[in-house]
């Protein structure tokens, strides 16, 4: 029987209003960021995460909520 261990990942994050961007999504730091949380998000899909769990508030949070939405598709 193969090994079928499933791991979960959880974000949590600052804000808007605690980012030095604020809610400029046009801000070269702003895809920086997203770039970053992308690559290490994929890195764990390929570590066997398969759960990801936001707590749905604005800024970070909702930042990885999208990059996991779109890696579904």
């Amino acid at each position: 029987m193969e090994d079928r261990k499933f791991y979960t990942c959880c974000f949590t994050g600052h804000r808007p209003n605690k980012l030095p961007w604020g809610k400029d999504e046009n801000c070269d730091s702003f895809f920086r960021l997203k770039n970053h949380l992308e690559k290490e998000i994929k890195n764990k899909i390929l570590k066997g995460y398969k759960n990801f769990i936001c707590g749905m508030a604005l800024g970070v949070d909702l930042l990885c909520a999208e990059i996991i939405v779109n890696l579904k598709k």
